[in-house]
């Protein structure tokens, strides 16, 4: 490869060439590559989640998004993990959250859908950068129900604006919402008590009138 330059993404991809696009993925002399084979792998599907997810690595930021996305693209629970692991990852940077990158891992988590995210995601929720916050929410949402319980407790954040996206995505959640933010109406804590009925108003479902009268009553 290295004696004729660069390797032809373009000529493999219309091949089917995997082996000559993974090893695209790891060309060293041009981080232009390496992101051109990541998106190009996409279109391959599983035999390339593996190298995707060392992808996530890649010292190159541009390479790196490339890869949340095409992982999230090709939508294999085995990319889940190392999804799992670059999310926390951006979130922990000192720097501050790259609000671009947390946003693709969770809308890449999202679109594959599996319960094992919901705590990175309730994370990110809390990040509180607005793309990102809105592409976790989304994410937990369809998740569904191992997300209730975890978005409930969300409405107890210091900041207003992760209330109103964890109770925008309790009502988008529908039904199975419904029993647990019921629930939560004997929470101790007033403003959860607030957002959660507040939430239960919004739905049509019969089941919430019910406690929605009895709304119980504490001294503050």
């Amino acid at each position: 490869m290295g004696l004729f330059g660069p390797p032809n993404v373009d000529k493999m991809k219309a091949k089917g060439d995997v082996g000559g696009l993974i090893k695209a993925l790891n060309y060293e002399n041009g981080h232009g590559v390496r992101k051109a084979a990541a998106v190009a792998l996409v279109r391959i599907g599983a035999p390339a989640v593996e190298s995707l997810a060392s992808a996530l690595y890649d010292r190159n930021r541009d390479v790196r998004l490339a890869a949340i996305e095409a992982l999230g693209a090709i939508g294999d629970a085995r990319a889940v993990a190392p999804l799992i692991a670059a999310l926390n990852a951006i979130l922990r940077q000192r720097k501050g959250c790259d609000s671009q990158m947390c946003r693709a891992a969770a809308e890449a988590l999202g679109r594959i859908g599996d319960a094992r995210a919901v705590n990175s995601l309730i994370a990110a929720l809390e990040a509180v950068y607005s793309n990102a916050q809105q592409a976790a929410a989304d994410a937990l949402v369809r998740i569904g129900l191992p997300a209730v319980t975890p978005l409930i407790a969300a409405l107890e954040a210091v900041n207003s604006d992760v209330q109103q996206a964890a109770a925008e995505a309790l009502v988008r959640l529908g039904t199975p919402a419904v029993e647990p933010l019921a629930a939560a109406l004997n929470h101790s804590n007033v403003y959860v008590r607030t957002r959660v009925a507040g939430a239960l108003a919004r739905f049509g479902d019969t089941r919430a009138v019910e406690p929605l009268a009895q709304l119980p009553q504490f001294e503050e």
